[in-house]
């Protein structure tokens, strides 16, 4: 009841993963921790937990707040990390139905890792190394090259642990290191002397085990708890395969010829023998009985299988096997590199440079000369041959060049690219942040046209950048933003760089808007002394045409007289003065801000001749007026008596 209940919990744990960056989930299962790993097509790796045999379904919400949904196959008990991810068409149709081929706990088919993902919750996808050299160590027999949090160098003197800066972190004494392999948190390592040694990520040995007196040759590799080893003896004819758990022997079974490599393949173990000049796979199950088998006549590479193992033979063939041991061929070219799966696709390295095939039919990417190891990473990858190290992106283009004298090795821990010769290592990358430049003005006023030009470089090259600025979004490492200021104001343009190593740079600039400069004049600077008058204000444009809807503030001698808007370019203002001068200030603002301001003279005048000249004329017409009357009145009288002297002359003579 208690461990079924323990599967619950963790499957639980599995459908609530809501990371930002990556998430930090695990269990622990009969005392080991079981993890798996999320990859997203951004190269953000996330972690979670699993616990039996069965698919589920994640929901994942990743940086940009959008759902992606993964289904994942076969999750594994005993610290088994998912190897297969089908994605179900809803996310990113680009990559509807594939396959994503990443693991840490599958082993690698050939002394190089692989798939470097470390297996302490840190992303090592989507890095592309640069030129500046971080470390060089002088350090003899090294074969293997993997990482977790820390670079594991497989060498003539043992397990070496270093820091990503070339520090030692700790060390494991051994004879020459033939393979090594990263399964449920722990190291494992196959030595010359037939030593087969666990070792902790802290550099504890967990137990070890002597599997012959001496070897040539030895291969490792892990499947469902299990970890198998490959040897053949010096002068031996045969090989013999082994399987360990914990420390303890399983089972051993004898194989006719040497071994060439070993590798897991649904919980099976396939391993590639030379004998009698024929080149065989052998299929074995968990108990050691051979399933099936096929004899090729020339060498052959195998690589990290995912739902098919796909297997590069020298006549210029990709065969592709299934579980059963049945299989089709794809024609590729000749080559002795090992196959990589990746996003639904198989990369061959060939002679001719790498191949990469998908729907049954294959097409040449990278064109360089005898391409024999190559390391798939989020949008780009690292390819080796004899003499240098390239890094192209998936459609082939070139990135980055690095020569190296009798290079044997490579891999890519946590971001930094580590390669090997004969007697050295070195450690590369690009540790710069890309830069950002903008040219153009940062003020401007209403009505121009903004114009800035945003360059953003890196001395690897730049994935993406981001330029954001009131709602739009544009894309690109050399943008012109061209703009009609049809605002006033501060806009802020936010711009974000990152390049191919994954070093990102931040800038925010400010753009300014002003509105135009305005013409302050007055309609009259004289007024009359204790009378109250219309001050008139006058705005206009520098083309001298009127300002509407400009709001004017008007101070005399530092006090607030009044404010309002224009109309047609006129602002009037009612004002009261006491004779003299007086300083009037104005004051024009337009969406918010301080436009203009301007000072003048203003002058009142005391009431003195054309008051005069005014009250003269009143008491003229007063005067006149009165005559007017008085005259009328006298001639009105003179009538009348005229009148009566009359009636009384014609009255006396009728008597």
């Amino acid at each position: 009841m208690i461990p079924n209940m323990r599967s619950l919990v963790a499957l639980l744990a599995l459908l609530i993963i809501v990371p930002v960056g990556y998430s930090l989930h695990s269990d622990v299962i009969n005392g080991e921790e079981v993890s798996m790993l999320i990859e997203l097509p951004t190269g953000a790796v996330f972690w979670g937990t699993g616990s039996s045999p069965q698919s589920a379904t994640l929901k994942i919400l990743s940086e940009n707040n959008l759902n992606y949904t993964f289904v994942a196959d076969s999750l594994m008990v005993n610290g088994f990390l998912l190897s297969k991810y089908h994605f179900d068409g809803s996310w990113n149709p680009g990559f509807s139905g594939n396959v994503l081929a990443w693991s840490d706990g599958v082993p690698e088919a050939t002394p190089e890792h692989r798939y470097p993902l470390t297996s302490q919750r840190q992303s090592t996808g989507g890095y592309v190394p640069g030129n500046d050299t971080l470390w060089h160590l002088n350090v003899s027999g090294v074969r293997v090259v993997m990482g977790t949090s820390e670079i594991l160098l497989g060498t003539a003197q043992g397990l070496q642990a270093y820091n990503l800066t070339g520090s030692l972190l700790w060390s494991v004494h051994s004879s020459q290191i033939l393979s090594m392999c990263i399964y449920n948190r722990t190291v494992y390592f196959l030595d010359s002397s037939g030593a087969l040694v666990a070792v902790s990520y802290s550099g504890a040995v967990r137990w070890n085990s002597s599997l012959a007196q001496s070897i040539d040759i030895g291969f490792l590799a892990a499947a469902e708890g299990s970890v198998y080893a490959i040897v053949h003896g010096n002068g031996s004819s045969n090989s013999t395969l082994f399987a360990y758990s914990n420390g303890v022997m399983k089972w051993n079974i004898s194989m006719a010829g040497a071994p060439l490599s070993l590798t897991a393949f649904h919980g099976h173990i396939v391993a590639e023998i030379f004998n009698n000049n024929t080149f065989s796979i052998a299929d074995v199950d968990k108990n050691g009985t051979v399933a099936w088998t096929y004899t090729f006549t020339v060498p052959v590479s195998l690589p990290e299988p995912g739902n098919m193992l796909y297997v590069h033979s020298s006549d210029g063939l990709l065969y592709s096997f299934s579980a059963n041991g049945s299989f089709s061929t794809v024609r590729v070219g000749n080559g002795t590199g090992a196959p990589v799966i990746y996003r639904g696709a198989v990369y061959v390295p060939t002679v001719r440079g790498v191949v990469r095939v998908e729907g049954g039919t294959g097409r040449l990417v990278v064109n360089v000369t005898g391409a024999e190891n190559i390391w798939l990473m989020p949008e780009h990858m690292l390819v080796e041959n004899s003499s240098e190290l390239g890094i192209y992106s998936l459609s082939g283009a070139r990135i980055w060049i690095r020569h190296v004298s009798e290079l044997e090795g490579a891999g890519v821990v946590n971001r930094v690219l580590v390669f090997y010769n004969k007697t050295s290592v070195f450690a590369s990358a690009d540790l710069a942040p890309p830069q950002i430049t903008v040219s153009g003005k940062r003020e401007y006023r209403y009505g121009e046209t903004i114009s800035l030009h945003i360059v953003m470089s890196d001395n690897v090259g730049v994935e993406n950048g981001t330029v954001r600025y009131d709602g739009v979004v544009r894309y690109g490492s050399d943008l012109n933003i061209t703009l009609f200021a049809n605002f006033t104001g501060a806009m802020v343009l936010h711009l974000h760089a990152v390049d191919y190593s994954a070093n990102t740079a931040t800038k925010n600039i400010t753009i300014m808007v002003f509105p135009r400069t305005f013409v302050i004049s007055l309609e009259n600077n004289r007024f009359s002394a204790h009378t109250t008058e219309n001050l008139t204000v006058i705005i206009k444009d520098e083309s001298m045409q009127p300002v509407s809807q400009a709001h004017v503030s008007v101070y005399i001698d530092g006090k607030f007289v009044g404010s309002g808007n224009t109309s047609d370019g006129y602002f009037t203002v009612r004002v009261y003065l006491t004779p003299g001068a007086h300083n009037l200030t104005v004051k024009v603002y337009k969406h918010g801000f301080v436009n203009k301001t301007e000072s003048f003279k203003i002058y009142a005048e005391k009431n003195t001749a054309p008051v005069h000249h005014n009250y003269v004329i009143l008491y003229l017409v007063i005067f006149a007026l009165v005559s007017i009357i008085i005259l009328a009145f006298v001639l009105r009288r003179k009538w009348v008596k005229s009148r009566e002297i009359e009636h009384e002359k014609f009255k006396n003579q009728n008597e």
